[in-house]
């Protein structure tokens, strides 16, 4: 939930990917325990570790509701909840709750596991509150956690609100979650304008790439509509040449490539229009084991394992299995290419109104100054590629309402976390 909200915002300063200070407000009861829940079922989801503070009887529901999504007891028990009224005890000392708070994280850090923190912060002095608020922004500020402090909109002012926007990089709401443009954590940082002209060179950046993905597909279907006509004479006088004649050694490799240039062709066409008239509800669990069967003998000749976790097996989507089928393949044969041994791993889970699936690899990543570029038109790591595989793919998640994101880190690999629309 916290990543696709920040995604339609298309900001990319003081970035989540490595852990953010979120003021969450909330108003809606039934809404808090949602947002709650999928915080902590995204951390269980990644593997992270996962601090929980809060009344008791709001924990007492969350972990009703993280179990109507087929969490386990094991799971449960591995998360930190602790009571707020025992962590913010005795007049908010806030010392004290910091103290606490390093003592709950320093066995996850040490592991060196990221670390999810949700507080359900009790207001008693406003000036302690914002003196809190402000330590806790520095202790998080250089350590990979992600952090939620929720307040009650019922019971918290308006102007103590935007006080505390001046220490947390993020404003969430019940519904939305944005950047809080407020957040100055150096004062000697220049006035926010600067800000401001940095995020309309992004938008600019962002424009001109769906520019170029326009381009891209109207490219493709001028080169599919040159090519397929003379594709139809050539096969079809090979044929006969092939009938009548008795020297088939080289008839073998002109087929061959007649057969390569159609599937470009194929592929170029899916670029420019990868809609599909035929989809019908599929279980994504299917489609991912299908392409597991399909790709691991490949991994095994590789001495790699692939590795299934599904955290339900109703994974419903709209889609045409063959072509999300196609997107999957595409990634996971990427994984084996740049892998030599190691571990595959396919999550899949549904969040919300969401499926998510995440395809890991231990490859050897990608650098940071390249990142960006990936899914850019006719842009390619690989010796001989086209550039166009991870344009089709990214396109056809697209066309099923649903987003790809990619985390890398060089030296340790890459994840490709497609998100699409769920059905009940």
């Amino acid at each position: 939930m916290l990543n696709e909200k920040i995604e339609e915002s298309n900001v990319h300063h003081n970035s989540l990917s490595t852990g953010g200070h979120i003021l969450y407000i909330y108003n809606d009861r039934e809404k808090y325990i949602e947002n709650a829940t999928n915080f902590i079922f995204e951390g269980l989801i990644n593997n992270e570790g996962v601090i929980y503070v809060d009344h008791k009887v709001y924990i007492d529901q969350i972990i009703d509701k993280l179990k109507d999504k087929s969490v386990s007891e094991t799971e449960i028990q591995n998360i930190s909840f602790v009571e707020s009224d025992l962590f913010y005890r005795s007049g908010f000392p806030m010392e004290k709750s910091l103290e606490e708070l390093a003592s709950l994280a320093d066995p996850y850090l040490e592991k060196g596991k990221v670390l999810r923190v949700w507080g359900n912060v009790r207001i008693q002095e406003v000036s302690q509150v914002l003196s809190y608020e402000q330590k806790a922004d520095k202790f998080i500020r250089n350590l990979q956690i992600y952090t939620v402090c929720a307040y009650d909109g019922n019971l918290i002012s308006a102007s103590l609100v935007i006080e505390m926007l001046n220490s947390h990089p993020y404003f969430m709401t019940d519904s939305f979650l944005i950047p809080s443009y407020l957040y100055n954590h150096d004062e000697s940082d220049s006035p926010s304008i600067s800000n401001q002209i940095n995020l309309e060179k992004e938008a600019d950046n962002f424009m001109m790439r769906s520019e170029q993905l326009s381009f891209a597909g109207q490219f493709a279907a001028g080169i599919c509509h040159e090519i397929r006509n003379p594709l139809t004479t050539i096969k079809g006088f090979f044929q006969l040449l092939k009938d009548d004649n008795h020297n088939t050694k080289y008839y073998k490799v002109i087929e061959n490539e007649l057969n390569r240039i159609q599937q470009i062709t194929s592929e170029l066409l899916l670029l420019a229009k990868p809609h599909s008239e035929q989809r019908e509800v599929h279980n994504l669990v299917n489609i991912v084991n299908e392409v597991v069967v399909l790709l691991e003998s490949q991994a095994v000749m590789k001495s790699i394992l692939i590795e299934k976790m599904f955290m339900s097996q109703d994974l419903n989507i709209v889609c045409d299995d063959t072509k999300v089928k196609q997107v999957i393949i595409n990634m996971v044969k990427n994984a084996i290419e740049v892998m030599n041994g190691g571990r595959i791993t396919i999550k899949a889970a549904k969040v919300s109104n969401n499926v998510i699936l995440m395809i890991t690899d231990e490859g050897p990543g990608i650098p940071k100054e390249q990142l960006h570029k990936i899914g850019e038109p006719f842009y390619t790591t690989k010796k001989d590629g086209t550039g166009l595989g991870l344009i089709i793919s990214f396109n056809i998640i697209k066309s099923h309402g649903g987003t790809v994101k990619i985390h890398s880190e060089e030296g340790k690999g890459t994840t490709f976390e497609i998100i699409l629309p769920t059905v009940n």
